[in-house]
């Protein structure tokens, strides 16, 4: 029953957000466009973020009674607070509310999400040293924020559905891994020691420990300017010092001072006088001179000193590859960086190589649509077709500005085809235009262009362009207009919709479509029930097995030997690429828990024609 309650809550604040029952613009998800526009930006805001929610795990156990499960689904849930209203009514973060609403980012924590966020208790940051942390917050656009957004996943997963994982996807790109062990969840090590604290726009998780993606280490603050200092200072000042100035000094006095003094006096004053001025003042002086001062100083200054520093500089004079000349210039920065992503720049410091690449700017990378960079640079499953996007970029053979007037078109590493047009001395590819050409490298030469070439994988049309276009989707496209949410989907999202065909929608019983299309609110209740805010590929699924709908209710999935399927549903086609998420077909419509009933078909009754039925 406490499952019933929460689910038809969210029901309902998913249809006020659409806003489709009353005539109002839909607007789902605002933070998903938000967070995808700022992905090539550095994001500091996440430190804010998560630090209100490791606080507010604290306030929202003590208002439960210490049972986090009741806040979720107790009578009060229809009033349930955002995060920021729980932080407000708390009394106690004024000063953090205050960081938000300078930050901007009070707006985003009180309408956004859905989130699941793991959140360090105090103890848990207080575990880090100081120094340390102070030296992550002073450079937010440092390791922070890769940190920070290692805590986060999109989506809404409770303890039970984090118990059926064996990892999941963070806004860092890189996977968390889960380990249940008896009644204890642990995550990348750290233990859930309080799960499934409730807000309207997500669920908190509260873990005992901060948790550090691999690859990324926290700087040792303090650690190298205390003891190393005291050890040197020790053994240099107080040991050596006594050992030569004590014991040698005392005993050397006594053996030249007191016995040989006498018995030297002796010898050398009264017979040996004469002999010993003619053998040690005339022959050996000179000889002992001309050895140790000649020979020895011209061998010691001359041959050591002189030499390195000349084979030191050699390397230094050797000319940069494609790739140092694009981290040289200083606006190639998003293409180095989308390089190193997908290990494209060993590829191309090769010295054997010989190519044209044509460098798009860090400000035609910006004129990109937000969800398509956040699929290519934080989907690690899009890596391929990201390394697709840059290998079409780059030609084999140099090709100078005077040698492109030549030619029309050439033919990428991506094995498509770029065209070249020159007018007027004015160079274009693909209608892209060359800024700035002949940068000459080691390994070959770059011209600056000021558009993202895009090869015929990456998407141009929204998801409601595809339904519309798609011959099989007649069904789909025509309930998505009566409820208005084929601008929903429009819109930049990025969304993941599991798309029936219109075959799908046929084999609903007799009556069921025409029932749908009288009672709008409750045929978008439906469309809601397919649409999944992120952008999920196929590959994704390996790891993820449920997922939180727009609508509210959870799907479940499966992936075997290659093959997804989706609350039994068949994905007969996967990634279908849009500007705005991505598309999976599916050969039945999915029903959502409170309509499965109502429009299941009986046990042996035939499917009514799609034809004999029109919207």
């Amino acid at each position: 029953m406490l499952c019933r309650m929460r689910q038809r809550r969210t029901v309902s604040l998913a249809a006020s957000r659409m806003g489709y029952a009353n005539g109002v613009r839909p607007r789902i998800w605002r933070t998903w466009k938000w967070y995808a526009m700022k992905t090539l930006q550095p994001r500091r805001h996440w430190v804010a973020i998560l630090v209100v929610l490791a606080v507010l795990v604290t306030c929202a156990a003590a208002t439960s009674g210490g049972n986090p499960t009741d806040n979720a689904a107790g009578d009060g849930a229809g009033d349930m607070g955002t995060i920021i209203e729980t932080a407000e009514s708390a009394g106690q973060f004024g000063t953090l509310l205050a960081a938000l609403d300078a930050a901007g980012l009070a707006g985003e924590l009180d309408s956004g999400g859905p989130y699941t966020v793991f959140a360090p208790t105090d103890d848990a940051f207080a575990a880090i040293p100081s120094e340390t942390l102070d030296a992550l917050l002073a450079d937010p656009e440092g390791d922070l924020t890769t940190i920070l957004t290692y805590h986060v996943v999109a989506g809404e997963y409770l303890a039970e559905d984090l118990a059926a994982l064996a990892s999941i996807d963070t806004l860092a790109g890189v996977p968390l891994t889960i380990t249940v062990e008896g009644d204890t969840v642990n995550v990348d090590g750290a233990q859930v020691i309080a799960a499934d604290i409730m807000a309207s726009n997500g669920v908190i998780h509260v873990i005992d420990a901060v948790m550090v993606p691999e690859g990324v280490g926290l700087p040792a603050a303090g650690e190298a300017t205390e003891e190393p200092v005291e050890e040197v200072t020790e053994e240099v000042t107080e040991e050596p010092v006594e050992e030569v100035t004590e014991e040698p000094v005392e005993e050397v006095t006594e053996e030249v001072t007191e016995e040989p003094v006498e018995e030297v006096t002796e010898e050398v004053t009264e017979e040996p006088v004469e002999e010993v001025t003619e053998e040690v003042t005339e022959e050996p002086v000179e000889e002992v001179t001309e050895e140790v001062t000649e020979e020895p100083v011209e061998e010691v200054t001359e041959e050591p000193v002189v030499a390195p520093p000349v084979e030191e500089e050699m390397p230094v004079e050797e000319e940069p590859n494609v790739v140092d000349c694009a981290a040289a210039e200083g606006n190639f920065t998003t293409l180095v960086t989308l390089l190193e992503l997908t290990g494209l720049n060993e590829t191309l410091s090769d010295p054997d190589l010989n190519v044209t690449v044509f460098a798009p700017t860090d400000d035609a990378f910006a004129m990109l649509p937000g969800p398509v960079v956040d699929l290519l640079v934080n989907n690690t499953a899009a890596r391929g077709l990201l390394e697709q996007v840059l290998l079409y970029h780059v030609v084999n053979g140099t090709y100078t500005a005077a040698d492109l007037g030549g030619v029309s078109n050439l033919t990428t590493l991506q094995n498509e085809t770029l065209v070249i047009n020159v007018t007027d001395g004015n160079v274009t590819v693909n209608h892209a235009n060359v800024t700035a050409a002949d940068i000459e490298c080691s390994n070959g030469i770059i011209h600056v262009i000021d558009g993202v070439l895009t090869p015929s994988v990456v998407p141009t049309m929204t998801i409601t362009e595809i339904a519309a276009t798609e011959g099989n989707f007649t069904t789909l496209s025509t309930a998505l207009n009566l409820t208005g949410l084929n601008a929903t989907l429009n819109e930049p999202g990025p969304f993941t919709v599991f798309a029936p065909t219109d075959d799908a929608f046929a084999a609903l019983p007799e009556g069921a479509l025409d029932e749908l299309v009288n009672d709008t609110p409750a045929l978008g209740n439906v469309l809601l029930y397919h649409v999944v805010a992120g952008w999920y590929l196929a590959a994704n699924f390996e790891n993820v097995t449920t997922l939180q709908t727009v609508q509210g209710a959870n799907l479940t999935f499966n992936s075997t030997d290659g093959n997804l399927t989706v609350n039994g549903a068949n994905v007969t086609v996967a990634d279908i690429h849009a500007i705005n998420g991505e598309i999976h077909v599916i050969d039945a419509v999915l029903l959502p828990p409170e309509n499965e009933t109502e429009l299941a078909p009986p046990e042996n009754e035939t499917p009514v024609n799609e034809s004999e039925m029109a919207i």
